[in-house]
This record gives C-alpha cells, structure tokens and sequence, in this order.
C-alpha cells in the first residue's frame, strides 16, 4: 500500500520594527526617548513575518493573511526545518497614532507539496504607541505700554518727565514656540510676573479653541497684561523681577519656564507743571464830560 501523507506543521512570528540612523527599534516597546530623535512624524515600518516548516517534508505556502495588508504570500515552497521571511513595510504618522494602541494579527497557510494535510499558524502583536514628548521653548519676553503704540516698557519708563505719566497700562508678552514634531494643543496658561501671584492667562480674548494648534516651528505670543499700574515704582518694589511661565496642553502635560525682566530705575520727581493763564488787562470806559445849558438835568427832590 501507498505510504501515507505526512501532514505539514508550521510556526508563525510576526515583529514589527523601524529604524532610526543606524538604530533598529521595536514597535512593541516604543519608548519616549525614541520618538525624541524623529524629526518627522512619518515612520518607515517593517512587518517581518517568519514561518518555519516544523515537518519533514517540503510545505507550500498557500496564505500569509495580516488584519491590514492582502495575502503576502506566493506560492513559495519550504524545505523540511526551514525558515521563510516575508517583509512587509508601512509608512505610519507615529504623531497622529499617539496614545493609541495598535493590535495586529496575522495568518498562515501550508500544505505539504507532495500532497497532505494542511497546517495553520497564527500570531498576534500590540504596539503602544505613546504620545510625542512635549517641547516648547520660550524665545522672547517683552513689556509693553498696552495702548497701541508698541512701546518697550523701559523706554517709556527713561522717557517720563511728570508723575502723572507713571500711570499706565502695561502687559508682558511671552514667545512659546513648538520644537517638536507633533502639534500641541494648548489648554491653559499660568504666569507668575515679579513680587504679583500666580494667575491664569485668558486665551479667549487672544486665540479661540479651534486657534490654539501650535505645530512645529510655530510660535505663540501669549499676552500677560497688569492693568493700570504705576510703573514708576516697579523698580523700587523688586528689581529684577523673576518671571514663571508655565504652558499646560489638553493632554495636561505642562512646561515650566523661568525668567526674568529688570527695570530701569528711574527718580520721578517733578510734579506735573500746572499752566497759570496770563492776566488779561481790561481797559476802564472814558469818563463822560459834565452837561452845560439848557440839556443840564436838576435833580429833584422827593
């Protein structure tokens, strides 16, 4: 009688993997310090699908399924204790996948060439993927004279003759800029300006909630304003004045910045000079001459 048919037995091992210089990372465990060093949020991913043919005898893929890709596999032929490596690749945006977790599952098919039962193997991954690290950077704060002109605080201050002039409205401005690849929304912000408390920074009158996406390279002023103040003793109060910027995104992640501003120290002491208007001299009427003759009025007595 005819031998019998040796049925096929396989294995499958699916990794998934990207590269970063000459770096190879795996997807499963992505780690903050990876993504620190992407300067694109597009990620060239590998697939790697190994099956080894555990029979003796040669097996020939028939399927090699994955949940996102068609049948990876061709037909290919097994030698007996065999691997085979399929590759797969996948251009991924690792920023809009953050916080996310990726579940992947793949399939395979074999039969013995020679005829037999066929085999079948499966495998399954979960890749975490974590959210880009926040990296804002503070590029610029400045004072202005918060009346339109644009003036620098310090030179309104070098510039005041009178003390009435110390009176005025005065707001910090702070840079933030996103450096990293990923867009950052922003929730809320915090500063803290000199010997004065913490408060929040109103957005609304600045930036709407569908404005408030900083994306890379992007910079956001953020207006501090004091209110009406007396400027003219800012420099006696505190001088420098240290700053504490502190930015929070939905995600309420936060990053804290420090600073500081230093005033000119100026001695206002002239009062406003009161103008005195100039005495105006009215001329007395000529005196009228005495009546003669018959126009001579007599006064009556009653």
């Amino acid at each position: 009688p005819p031998a019998p048919f040796s049925p096929a037995d396989i294995s499958l091992d699916m990794t998934c993997s990207y590269a970063q210089g000459d770096v190879v990372y795996n997807c499963e465990h992505i780690s903050f310090s990876e993504l620190e060093g992407l300067t694109s949020c597009d990620v060239d991913v590998t697939f790697t699908y190994v099956v080894v043919n555990r029979s003796g005898v040669p097996v020939r893929l028939s399927a090699l399924l994955d949940s996102t890709f068609v049948n990876l596999a061709n037909g290919e032929e097994i030698a007996a204790y065999t691997p085979l490596t399929i590759t797969k690749g996948k251009t991924i945006d690792i920023c809009d996948l953050g916080g996310t977790t990726i579940k992947r599952k793949a399939y395979a098919l074999a039969s013995p060439v020679s005829g037999g039962i066929a085999a079948t193997a499966m495998d399954a991954l979960t890749i975490d993927v974590p959210y880009v690290p926040l990296a804002l950077t503070l590029t610029g704060l400045s004072c202005q004279i918060d009346d339109n002109s644009g003036r620098e605080c310090n030179a309104y201050l070098d510039s005041i003759k009178y003390k009435s002039q110390c009176i005025v409205d005065v707001k910090f401005t702070f840079k933030v800029m996103n450096t990293a690849i990923a867009c950052v929304d922003i929730q809320d912000a915090e500063a803290k300006i000199g010997p004065h408390t913490s408060t929040l920074v109103p957005f609304d009158d600045v930036y709407s909630c569908d404005m408030r996406r900083i994306c890379r390279g992007e910079v956001f002023d953020i207006p501090a304003r004091k209110g009406v103040v007396n400027i003219c003793n800012f420099s006696k109060l505190m001088n420098p004045w240290p700053i504490e910027f502190k930015v929070t995104d939905t995600l309420r992640r936060s990053q804290l910045f420090t600073s500081e501003y230093t005033w000119s120290t100026v001695d206002i002491g002239a009062p406003t000079p009161v103008s005195i208007p100039t005495p105006v001299s009215i001329p007395s009427p000529p005196a009228s001459a005495p009546s003669k003759g018959k126009n001579k009025r007599r006064l009556r007595k009653y």
